[in-house]
């Protein structure tokens, strides 16, 4: 044959019938490409010195997506994979068809299917295996099987024109379990409504990991004696990146447990036991993560979205995580017991009412204190226990609302709570709530130190479970330190317990549980019905209240607007009421030094200021004729007018005190009781 030829050869029998034909046969000597439709048809054919490349033009037939390049290795005695090293069958030795590139293997060219009816298990562990990078074209591959990843180099997984990993797994099974770093990028993985105990995991000490654009769907997990994750990553010398993934139906049958990890469901778990953790997670969507029980009603057990907790020494994390959204995302869409993570950009709705809240950091799990943690403009509304908790030190919530109420399910606390504060050192600044209950601080375990709200707005509607706008947990063992600075409470029409701060209402009686607490810059518009009022606080110590504004437009008359019982050391200062009310601010039983200046209620039906059996009690520059004492004496302190012989007051006057710089006279004087006297003791 010519070898610069290729041949088309037919063979016929002596009847003419044709026995052979085949096409583009070239000469043993020939330097051309041997072409062929399949890999089963390569292996049918060797390769020489001079005939060296083959050309596959397809998997199984002729334009099927499988075909890839090879070149002939006489020497190799490497094992046939069915994908990048191809095996002849007339070969009992050396001699192996390679892969001319073995960077990139796509999964239809290591004998997927895809078609979605083929079982494609044994091309994806193939696939999965192989050292270079993945491509998963477009079709639906089916998936019944675990597969390990065994340690090697970096592999890049990426899918074009939107393939579907269609997974089917028996009872307790784990999908993908990786021993080296693999990155997906732009996969979906399909359950069909079935089993995964876990979905992808990753090792520890492997590196980077980088998921991006990838779907997890359709999880119906019966099996309540195991947990199930979808992406478990041990933190230990790894660094998560993940940039757009989406968590969509997941269900997980609960075991009636709500703290165990048996049942329970989590979309992505990040846990380190030795170190710190990196982590940068952008871009969640989760859409019905839910336990079920056996009838396959939604119940309130043990999911999160997101959960990250770390080991002891872990104050060097650096954890991001932003740009979240969830409805009906389950107990809880962040839930964090790790040191030092940010959380930016939140939205999360809950009408199914099985959410115990949207961002919780907690500290509970014999991990070491947990410092450091932030959430920035997170947005919690349906129905949830607590939409934010700071069971940790340190935490900062800043820019958030919340407008929930609380859940349905069994097991759950009539809550529905804004804001928990039960730890050290926290500040809320910029929150907006229109729960049930809007800020609860307070804890069984440690006094809460050093609490800071700014710039806190609170919607009172007829939703509001008791005096439970700023208010102290019932099972609070006390607080130290409060600072309250720009509040603004509109409480509407129809509210039935409008009272916005109780920060000490939880007491037994006689203990003061709860001192420091300083309230400034209030603005309080109420159209709250008859007997409303703002706050009241008993049973603490060193109380400061400063520049505080009430508009009441209800026409209704209002209780006392600040109500101050059996504390110690009370300060107030600048309040002016509008509205009817009964009484402005009552200090009552009160003892050490007690002080009220300036207190404008002039529309008070009994008293601007009242004193009840408060000691050592001065109320200077308020509105005289309407301060009142009962018990031991009240000491007022008027302001000192200014005007003419002819203005002088006449109500309000109290001997010593009151004093009139008498303009036409030129000089000050003071009311002895009776009359006017100057400096010289004359009258004048």
């Amino acid at each position: 044959l010519d070898d610069a030829v290729s041949y088309r050869i037919i063979l016929k029998n002596s009847a003419g019938v044709t026995q052979f034909d085949k096409d583009r046969i070239a000469s043993l000597g020939s330097t051309q490409v041997q072409s062929f439709n399949s890999i089963a048809a390569l292996r049918l054919r060797s390769g020489t010195t001079t005939a060296n490349a083959a050309k596959t033009l397809g998997y199984y037939a002729a334009g099927d997506g499988g075909g890839n390049t090879f070149y002939w290795d006489s020497t190799s005695v490497a094992t046939d994979n069915g994908a990048t090293i191809i095996k002849p069958t007339s070969v009992s030795g050396a001699g192996r068809w390679l892969a001319v590139d073995t960077s990139c293997v796509s999964l239809k060219q290591c004998g997927a299917k895809g078609d979605g009816v083929t079982i494609d298990d044994a091309a994806w562990s193939v696939f999965c295996n192989l050292a270079g990078d993945g491509v998963v074209e477009a079709g639906n591959y089916k998936i019944t099987a675990h597969v390990t990843v065994s340690s090697g180099v970096l592999k890049v997984i990426r899918g074009i024109g939107n393939p579907t990993i269609s997974i089917t797994l028996p009872i307790d099974t784990n999908f993908l379990t990786c021993n080296r770093q693999v990155h997906f990028e732009h996969v979906k993985f399909d359950f069909n409504n079935g089993y995964v105990k876990t979905g992808i995991s990753y090792a520890a000490n492997l590196g980077e990991i980088i998921l991006k654009d990838v779907t997890f769907k359709n999880v119906k997990d019966l099996d309540n004696s195991t947990g199930t994750i979808l992406i478990n990553v041990n933190a230990d010398n790894n660094k998560l990146y993940i940039d757009g993934i989406r968590f969509i139906d997941v269900l997980k049958k609960g075991n009636g447990t709500i703290t165990d990890s048996a049942g329970s469901l989590n979309c992505i778990y990040i846990g380190g036991s030795t170190g710190y953790t990196l982590a940068d997670i952008r871009n969640v969507y989760a859409y019905e993560i839910h336990n079920i029980d056996a009838s396959n009603a939604i119940i309130y057990e043990d999911t999160a979205v997101i959960y990250v907790i770390t080991s002891s020494s872990d104050q060097r994390n650096v954890i991001n995580i932003e740009n979240v959204m969830g409805y009906n995302f389950g107990k809880r869409l962040i839930k964090s017991h790790a040191s030092n993570v940010c959380v930016r950009n939140v939205i999360g709705n809950s009408p199914e009412g099985d959410s115990l809240g949207l961002v919780g950091f907690l500290n509970a799990q014999g991990l070491g204190e947990k410092y450091g943690c932030i959430a920035e403009n997170c947005h919690a509304t349906g129905k949830m226990e607590a939409a934010f908790a700071a069971f940790t030190p340190e935490i900062t919530y800043r820019n958030i609302s919340a407008t929930v109420t609380a859940g349905t399910k069994t097991g759950m606390t009539t809550a529905g709570v804004g804001v928990g504060v039960l730890n050290s050192n926290c500040l809320i600044d910029g929150y907006v709530s229109g729960s049930e209950r809007d800020i609860g601080i307070g804890s069984d375990a440690v006094i809460i130190k050093n609490t800071t709200l700014k710039n806190i707005t609170l919607n009172i509607t007829n939703n509001k479970l008791g005096s439970t706008g700023i208010y102290e947990i019932s099972t609070s063992i006390g607080f130290d330190g409060l600072l309250i600075d720009g509040l603004t409470v509109n409480v509407a029409a129809g509210s039935t317990y409008p009272i916005a701060l109780t920060p000490t209402v939880y007491t037994n009686g006689t203990t003061k549980k709860a001192r420091n607490i300083a309230v400034n810059n209030v603005v309080v518009n109420t159209n709250a019905p008859l007997n409303a009022q703002f706050c009241y606080i008993s049973y603490a110590e060193n109380l400061t209240f400063n520049n505080i504004r009430y508009l009441n437009t209800s026409g209704l008359s209002h209780f006392r607007v600040v109500e101050i019982a059996s504390c110690v050391n009370v300060n107030v200062d600048d309040v002016v009421i509008e509205g009817v009310n009964q009484i402005g601010v009552s200090i009552k039983d009160c003892t050490g030094r007690n002080s009220v200046d300036y207190v404008q209620n002039t529309s008070a039906s009994i008293a601007a200021v009242y004193n009840n059996n408060s000691t050592d009690f001065i109320a200077s520059n308020c509105d005289y004729a309407k301060v009142l004492g009962t018990g031991t004496a009240t000491t007022q302190m008027p302001k000192c007018t200014v005007g003419t012989t002819a203005n002088r007051p006449t109500t309000g006057l109290v001997a010593g005190f009151s004093q009139h710089i008498d303009t036409t006279l030129g000089k000050p004087i003071w009311w002895n009781g009776s009359v006017w006297k100057d400096a010289t003791n004359t009258t004048v």
